[in-house]
């Protein structure tokens, strides 16, 4: 009987997985470098927005918000602030389409939050997620990962069954689509 308790309880348990924590504190950022509003409030909103769908993750805001600030502060020593948005939109173009080896990642046929949830939590996600930008930065810049179009943007990337709109911002289609559950469509044309 106890093996039925804790295999319901298993089930029921949800945390974000790391790609999609890499992936909001990036887009966290690129909102901040082209909007100056603080880091903070992107982060709370964020994070109101995945709470139906991790709640058992009680930490997201918090390392949500302390990873955006060591990132921005990363970035903007390698960067100037003029060239912070492209480089998040390079970052994002990247965790959207490659594995942290280099290779192009596989369409998925189900996305959404329902498939892609992680059983336990991560104290590691935070140290996890600026290893793994490290990974996609060094990888562009040595060509293991090639330069996003210049035409290409998160939100023309993915829809839902909700009908986002192309022109919404970055973070409100990928939230949408992760809060819907709804299958991810990427138009692969490259």
């Amino acid at each position: 009987m106890n093996a039925c308790v804790e295999a319901e309880t298993d089930a029921m348990t949800s945390y974000m997985p790391q790609h999609l924590f890499d992936m909001a504190v990036v887009t966290t950022v690129k909102i901040h470098t082209m909007t100056g509003e603080p880091l903070s409030q992107n982060c709370s909103q964020i994070c109101q927005r995945y709470q139906s769908s991790f709640p058992d993750d009680a930490s997201i805001e918090r390392d949500l918000d302390e990873t955006s600030q060591h990132l921005l502060r990363m970035m903007r020593s390698q960067f100037k602030d003029e060239q912070l948005p492209a480089a998040m939109t390079q970052l994002q173009f990247c965790i959207t389409n490659y594995e942290l080896n280099g290779r192009k990642k596989r369409k998925r046929l189900l996305g959404g939050t329902w498939f892609t949830r992680s059983k336990f939590p991560n104290p590691n996600r935070a140290k996890n997620c600026l290893q793994n930008i490290m990974v996609y930065y060094t990888g562009t810049m040595t060509g293991m990962f090639p330069l996003a179009p210049s035409d290409w943007s998160l939100e023309d990337r993915q829809t839902d069954a909700r009908g986002v709109s192309p022109s919404a911002e970055p973070v409100d289609v990928w939230m949408a689509q992760e809060e819907s559950g709804a299958p991810l469509i990427i138009s692969d044309t490259e």
